[in-house]
């Protein structure tokens, strides 16, 4: 996973520029614009790679194929900024303010969003990969297809975000809340012909999943060791060689869920969980919980039960 911290500091502090400087297609990298407002301002496809530009307001600002590789946006307020295939590769947006920014396709490769918010943003298509996201929140963010690979997500709040087609193979999502995710957005029935999304080797343990749409996902060798998976719908999911050891599994829907090889002792489950036909979670060590104490399996089992 990458390292986070500052690698370069490219940044020309000897001056500060006026924003009425920067036009759009200009070239202004290592420039020094702290503190200083581009609100509403014209930016397409300006070069402010490697730039100061922490604190600084881009509210409202038109950012398409804006690049600000490695540029310092701490405490950057990009509200409502609108962009297409913006570059903020390695950039440093520890606490920004990106709630309600629509950038599609924007290249957060690498980035470091620690503790930023994102909440309401349009960020279908983008690439998060390797970035780090600890404790931002995200919540209500359209994420479609967006690229999670070996990002670091440690507490970070997804709840009712959209993430059909996302990829998060390799990611840390300990402590994640992922409650109420879209992540599929046609009936199970016709599963086959939606873009799963691919939580393959994802670090997830302790995440937050309750009645989470997760059907047909792929969670191949993923921890999802102690997560709270209450009311989930995981008809179909690929489950295969997971930890799922002390998971909430009450009230699940693991019906054709392929469960070869996954580690679930310990793992809670009730009346209302349903399992795959001829399952039986005793002999994977499971741990029947109802407000009676106990719990008849075969009626768990029985087709004529099924939702």
């Amino acid at each position: 996973m990458h390292n986070h911290e500052n690698e370069h500091n490219y940044v020309d502090t000897s001056q500060e520029f006026s924003p009425r400087e920067v036009e759009a297609s200009g070239v202004y990298r290592y420039r020094s614009f702290p503190g200083q407002s581009f609100a509403s301002q014209d930016l397409t496809q300006a070069d402010l790679s490697y730039t100061d530009l922490r604190q600084a307001v881009l509210k409202g600002s038109s950012m398409r194929e804006t690049q600000l590789q490695e540029a310092h946006l701490e405490g950057a307020n990009l509200e409502s900024a609108v962009g297409q295939a913006t570059n903020f590769q390695g950039a440093f947006l520890q606490g920004a303010n990106l709630t309600h920014a629509e950038m599609p396709a924007a290249n957060f490769g690498h980035a470091n969003l620690e503790g930023a918010i994102l909440e309401g943003a349009q960020l279908n298509g983008t690439c998060f990969a390797n970035a780090n996201l600890r404790g931002a929140n995200l919540q209500g963010t359209n994420l479609f297809q967006a690229v999670f690979d070996g990002a670091d997500l440690e507490n970070a709040n997804l709840t009712n975000a959209d993430l059909e087609g996302a990829k998060f193979a390799d990611a840390n999502l300990k402590g994640t809340n992922l409650s109420q995710i879209q992540l599929t957005t046609m009936a199970y029935e016709t599963a086959t012909e939606t873009i799963n999304s691919d939580f393959s080797q994802a670090e997830m343990p302790h995440a937050e999943l309750e009645a989470a749409q997760l059907q047909g996902i792929n969670f191949e060798g993923a921890n999802l060791q102690g997560a709270n998976l209450y009311g989930a719908d995981l008809r179909g999911a690929n489950l295969q060689g997971s930890n799922l050891q002390g998971a909430i599994l009450k009230g699940a829907l693991l019906t054709d869920a392929l469960l070869n090889g996954a580690r679930l002792s310990g793992s809670k489950y009730n009346m209302n969980t349903r399992f795959p036909m001829g399952f039986d979670p005793r002999h994977k060590g499971m741990v029947c919980e109802t407000q009676e104490g106990e719990c008849d399996v075969w009626s768990a089992q029985n087709p004529s039960d099924w939702a």
